[in-house]
């Protein structure tokens, strides 16, 4: 079982090891690609899963690799779930490439019960300048922030941030891996960033750990 992603399945191990789930925990894979953390959440914990994914090519993908997983065709921004339906919900490199990140963590906010969590992890900015400004990029990437952009946008979202973690190692590993299958200009044109913006100096790999705050 292989995540393309950065970090893999022992990123997920990493992140899921802040909230301990088990067998009555209920997840949600926003963003699931192809199925694999879901299959190995359900495998390893024991979890009920569920996944959405917008690309149908992916879906159909995990609908086929794993038909015993639920997996619907959808977007973030709708999510075809009725409130508190999630003790967890994961977005592994998702949030940098939904079209309304605000619209997204408020949907994800809706399906949480109370004092449910978000893990997220997502390329970050570390030097914020024209070259890497958010918004629009490439194929991989839509937006873009800092640590502390995103933590303010998952606040204004009904978040509160309880832990992040740099995991940068794993972005620029992944970046050479590009480079290694395909070749440089293939790697830029997909990642959307000029060639400084390639370094590891300018962008990297972040994980947060973000629960749903309850009001009074």
């Amino acid at each position: 079982m292989n995540a393309l992603r950065p970090g893999g399945l022992e990123l997920t191990v990493r992140a899921l090891s802040f909230c301990e789930p088990d067998i009555v925990t209920r997840v949600l894979d926003v963003g699931c690609g192809r199925g694999e953390s879901l299959a190995f959440i359900r495998e390893r914990y024991g979890c009920n899963v569920f996944g959405v994914e917008r690309n149908f090519a992916f879906c159909e993908q995990a609908r086929v690799q794993y038909p015993e997983i639920p997996i619907f065709f959808a977007d973030a921004e709708v999510l075809p779930f009725g409130d508190a339906s999630f003790d967890l919900v994961l977005a592994e490199c998702a949030l940098s490439v939904f079209d309304c990140p605000e619209s997204a963590l408020a949907e994800i906010g809706r399906v949480l019960a109370p004092e449910g969590v978000l893990l997220a992890t997502d390329v970050v900015v570390r030097d914020r300048s024209p070259r890497v400004s958010p918004g629009k990029t490439g194929e991989l990437l839509s937006n873009l922030y800092t640590c502390e952009e995103f933590a303010a946008l998952a606040e204004r979202s009904g978040f509160a941030l309880e832990i992040w973690e740099d995991h940068s190692g794993c972005l620029a590993q992944m970046f050479g891996q590009i480079i290694l299958d395909q070749g440089p200009e293939k790697a830029r044109e997909l990642l959307g960033l000029e060639d400084r913006a390639l370094e590891v100096s300018d962008i990297g790999y972040a994980l947060f750990v973000l629960r749903k705050e309850v009001f009074p």
